[in-house]
């Protein structure tokens, strides 16, 4: 009976053993994973901005380096719906030189107004909205809902283009699918691709 009893208990112990043990591997196996994966995504951030910059000495028009900045974005976030809007010389226009957007087919220069486009010029900063965050902005007064023609997206994320401290525009993804919505990480992205964004206008300009 004690040997069957201390047999009994080796194995107990032993498959605690292999139990613990295989939950470390496992844990060690998700870390490696996950290293693996930030890896693998910096690189691709870091191969979109060098073609982003690349872009701005194409010497070809302005449309092809708009849909080929549309292109990379869209390796990152989902950017079914985009457009890029720049001020004018006197900052006192809005236009869009680029826009791809299921509802939205235009967007004609305005002057500048209470448009959430002109929201996140004003303040330099990220905007990560959806229907209930519009709406609450409309209720304060800092947004004006005809601006924007079409019904107000599901799902909004827009960042200024920033030259140092100046804004020249700002550059905005929206969803019309609840399915499809944006997050911190996805503004963090779209923020840090801006800035290339941005640099690349400029030398265009140039």
């Amino acid at each position: 009976i004690l040997t069957a009893l201390e047999r009994k208990q080796g194995q107990e112990q032993l498959e605690r053993h292999v139990a613990e043990r295989t939950r470390q591997l496992a844990e060690a196996n998700a870390i490696l994973h996950t290293e693996v994966r930030e890896r693998e995504r910096s690189e691709k951030i870091q191969s979109i901005l060098y073609r982003i910059a690349g872009l701005a000495n194409l010497d070809d028009d302005s449309g092809h380096f708009y849909e080929q900045t549309h292109m990379a974005v869209g390796e990152l976030i989902n950017a079914e719906n985009f457009y890029i809007a720049l001020l004018s010389e006197d900052r006192r226009e809005l236009h869009f030189p680029y826009s791809v957007d299921a509802v939205d087919k235009a967007r004609p220069t305005r002057e500048l107004g209470r448009g959430v486009s002109e929201y996140v010029i004003r303040s330099g900063r990220p905007l990560l909205a959806d229907r209930v965050t519009t709406q609450r902005l409309i209720d304060q007064g800092e947004l004006d809902p005809a601006l924007d023609r079409g019904p107000l997206a599901r799902h909004w994320l827009g960042v200024p283009l920033l030259l140092g401290e100046q804004v020249m525009g700002m550059v905005a993804v929206q969803s019309h699918d609840e399915s499809v919505s944006y997050d911190e990480r996805d503004a963090e992205l779209l923020t840090f691709v801006s800035h290339q964004i941005a640099n690349s206008l400029q030398r265009r300009n140039a």
